[in-house]
């Protein structure tokens, strides 16, 4: 918190403070909010390692959904591949049947083709 910010806050009587009697200001923190000095840091916070298995866990459940999905892309594209490579072949048989796509003749008692 920058100095202007303490000072509008004391202000405002938002941040506990008092005055001495040479005309200082004393501002109280509580411990949780007051940066740690270098070298006293107490060791790692509880719920930051709850964080960060709760991280873990849901990059190992995502890997394996992501994997799953390449498994099934794969195999949509094997389908896919496979009816690609029939068409020609369908397309040869209803030639020789002789089908046109379209008739040409228009159907009897319609008037269509």
């Amino acid at each position: 918190m920058s100095e202007s910010a303490i000072r509008k806050r004391i202000k405002r009587s938002t941040l506990d403070h008092e005055k001495t009697e040479d005309g200082r200001v004393l501002v109280y923190l509580d411990a949780a909010s007051a940066p740690s000095a270098p070298g006293t840091d107490i060791g790692p916070n509880p719920n930051t390692e709850a964080l960060i298995a709760a991280k873990d866990e849901t990059i190992r459940i995502l890997r394996k959904q992501l994997e799953a999905e390449r498994r099934a892309n794969d195999e949509n594209r094997r389908l896919l591949l496979a009816a690609m490579d029939r068409i020609p072949a369908l397309e040869a048989s209803s030639e020789e049947r002789g089908s046109p796509e379209t008739p040409t003749e228009p159907v009897p008692g319609t008037g269509h083709p």
